[in-house]
């Protein structure tokens, strides 16, 4: 297994419950598209303590050739791509890691 760790900030004046709401339904149009990526869950730092991103989103997938399937099948991810944008237009930056336990 492998781990997507993706992490973001709300733009100013996105709620963290708009946040939950629209990743919920990343989660279940990108399940549906790719079954075999779990969503392990989504972290918000508590009180804004520390530096760097407010979100951290982490997903498990079966191997590194997951992420090459995301690139090769976007096009055909309907469900997938209208709120992976419109998750786009509530944050500020969206940067992420694919990562292996040791």
């Amino acid at each position: 297994m492998v781990y997507f760790v993706e992490y973001f900030s709300p733009k100013p004046g996105v709620t963290g419950e708009q946040i939950a709401d629209c990743c919920r339904r990343v989660v279940k149009a990108w399940e549906k598209q790719w079954p075999s990526n779990k969503e392990l869950g989504l972290y918000r730092r508590k009180y804004g303590i520390g530096e760097g991103p407010m979100y951290y989103w982490v997903w498990e997938l079966p191997n590194i050739a997951s992420v090459k399937e995301w690139d090769d099948k976007w096009a055909e991810a309907d469900e997938v791509r209208p709120v992976e944008e419109e998750l786009l237009t509530l944050i500020d930056r969206q940067d992420g890691l694919l990562v292996e336990k040791v």
